[in-house]
């Protein structure tokens, strides 16, 4: 798995790249969620070989989702 993003990471993309200032806390919470994006992405991408069709990530991105975290 690739390293969690931390929050000091989301502070300087923002300040760095888009001259962007978080409000206090944003960036805890942007990096808890871009982890558990990156995660579920990488999770869903193992279940995939080279000669599925590129529409079946979707599909097994949503796959892997809780019930309590659907929509």
């Amino acid at each position: 798995m690739a390293a969690p993003v931390t929050a000091e990471l989301i502070r300087r993309q923002a300040e760095e790249l888009q001259r962007f200032r978080h409000a206090e806390g944003r960036a805890e919470e942007l990096a808890a969620e871009v982890t558990a994006l990156n995660d579920a992405a990488h999770d869903a991408a193992w279940e995939l070989g080279d000669e599925d069709e590129p529409g079946n990530f979707p599909r097994a991105l949503l796959g892997g989702m809780r019930k309590a975290d659907a929509p």
